[in-house]
């Protein structure tokens, strides 16, 4: 049988809101396609390791109270046993996490290590850092 991709499966409405990996929830089907390829990225369990090195830059770790310690937690909020997601809605409506995902798919699919993505997500988002005079920000 062909595998399908996670856009493209149809989630069961479920009590505990929670669905099998792989499979979005009616609210990120619906989204435009940006999100629904991020959120397909972001929660698909090959990135689940980059994800959660990735900090997120929209402020949701302190300032808007959702204590995230990463970007992975923007779209996932719980993993439960028998391969099973609780989503997160919190990136649905977040540009900035949208384009973090969205940059790191990018970057994934054109080979960069998870260490490299890291330093250009710092690079890109990071707006406290300061460049070192003479120094170059590296190329997206």
């Amino acid at each position: 049988m062909a595998e399908m991709e996670p856009a493209d499966q149809v989630a069961p409405e479920s009590s505990d809101q929670s669905y099998p990996l792989g499979v979005l929830p009616e609210r990120v089907r619906q989204a435009p396609v940006e999100a629904r390829e991020a959120y397909a990225f972001a929660t698909d369990p090959e990135n689940f390791k980059l994800m959660q090195i990735l900090r997120c830059y929209c402020g949701c770790e302190a300032g808007r109270g959702l204590k995230h310690d990463n970007l992975f937690m923007c779209y996932v909020e719980n993993l439960l046993p028998g391969d099973r997601i609780v989503y997160s809605s919190h990136a649905l409506g977040c540009g900035t996490c949208l384009r973090e995902a969205s940059d790191a798919s990018k970057w994934r699919a054109e080979g960069r290590s998870d260490q490299e993505i890291q330093e250009l997500i710092d690079t890109k988002y990071d707006r406290s850092r300061e460049m070192v005079p003479g120094e170059e920000a590296p190329t997206p």
